[in-house]
């Protein structure tokens, strides 16, 4: 996913590149397939929303 982030960044977009549960950096060996993760990437936009004002819609 470099080349797509390059860009992104170069079109002066942020971008979000979270590890799933159990993949990456995350702690834990669970894979969900993208059924609880999903839930995870919400709260993490929320956060980003609430509490650091980096995304406007």
């Amino acid at each position: 996913m470099v080349g797509i982030t390059k860009f992104y960044r170069e079109q002066v977009f942020d971008v979000m590149k979270p590890n799933a549960r159990g993949h990456g950096e995350s702690e834990g060996d669970y894979i969900g397939y993208g059924r609880h993760e999903r839930k995870d990437y919400q709260q993490r936009v929320q956060l980003l929303i609430n509490e650091h004002n980096v995304i406007r819609l």
